[in-house]
C-alpha cells in the first residue's frame, strides 16, 4: 500500500492564548497584513502607520513567539530581509481575520472592511490550502455589501494550489459565486453555503470550499498506534 500524502496543517492555537496575544499590541494588525505575503519591516511600518520602534518590538516579540520566520530570500548577513507567517502565526491571523470580520457585521458598518475584505482573507486562506492533484479551474467570488459596491476576486486551480488574481484570465471563470459578508464567513468557517449564489461549476467550487474550510479548522494529525 502505497504511503498517505502528507498534508501541511496550521498549529492549533487555544482560544484564550490567542485572544490575549491578538490583543496585545499591534499583533493583530501585523498578523493580518503578512497574510497578505511576505513584509519587511519598512513596508509594515509605512502600511500600518505606526513608528520604526514599534513595528520592530512587534516583530521582536512575534520571532520569540514563532509566529514569524525570515523568508526564504532573506539576507544571510544578520539582518531580516522580509518575514512571513509561520504555520502557528497564519492559523492566529485567521482567527484575527474572523473575529474582525465578525466584529464589521455585529457594528452594521456601511463601508466594506478595510483589511478584512473577502479577497484579504482568502489570499490568507490560499496559501495554507492543498487541493488534489489533477484539479484546475478558475472562481469568481463577489462580497456584497449594505452600501457599498462589491468586491470580486478570481482563484486560480493550477497544480493543486490556489492563485488570488486581480482579474479572469478566462472568460467565463468555470464557477460564479456571490454572496454578503456574513454569507461567506458561514460559508467559510462553518460549511453553510445556503445563501451563496453559485453558478457553474459546483463541484469545483466544494472541492476550493473544502480547501480553506480545512485551513480554517485543520483536521487533528494522526497519531500511530
Amino acid at each position: 500500500m502505497s504511503p498517505k500524502r502528507r498534508r501541511h496543517t496550521l498549529a492549533r492555537v487555544p482560544g484564550a492564548y490567542a485572544l490575549g496575544l491578538l490583543a496585545e499590541g499591534m499583533n493583530a494588525r501585523v498578523l493580518c497584513r503578512l497574510g497578505r505575503g511576505p513584509h519587511d519591516a519598512q513596508r509594515l511600518r509605512r502600511d500600518l502607520g505606526v513608528s520604526e520602534a514599534e513595528i520592530g518590538r512587534t516583530i521582536a516579540r512575534l520571532f520569540e513567539l514563532g509566529l514569524l520566520t525570515p523568508t526564504p530570500t532573506s539576507s544571510g548577513n544578520g539582518s531580516v530581509a522580509e518575514v512571513e507567517l509561520t504555520p502557528k502565526g497564519r492559523g492566529l491571523a485567521v482567527v484575527a481575520f474572523t473575529a474582525a470580520r465578525v466584529e464589521w457585521f455585529v457594528r452594521g458598518i456601511s463601508d466594506p472592511p478595510t483589511d478584512h475584505s473577502l479577497a484579504d482573507f482568502l489570499l490568507l486562506l490560499s496559501s495554507g490550502a492543498v487541493l488534489p492533484r489533477g484539479v484546475g479551474g478558475q472562481c469568481q467570488f463577489a462580497e456584497s455589501y449594505p452600501d457599498a459596491q462589491s468586491q470580486t476576486v478570481f482563484l486560480r486551480i493550477d497544480e493543486g494550489q490556489v492563485v488570488i488574481e486581480d482579474s479572469a484570465s478566462i472568460e467565463p471563470p468555470d464557477v460564479r459565486v456571490s454572496a454578503p459578508l456574513r454569507a461567506w464567513d458561514d460559508a467559510l468557517a462553518r460549511n453553510n453555503a445556503d445563501e451563496l449564489v453559485i453558478s457553474g461549476d459546483l463541484a469545483l467550487f466544494h472541492i476550493v470550499l473544502r480547501a480553506f474550510q480545512e485551513v480554517i479548522h485543520p483536521a487533528s494529525p494522526n497519531v500511530p498506534e
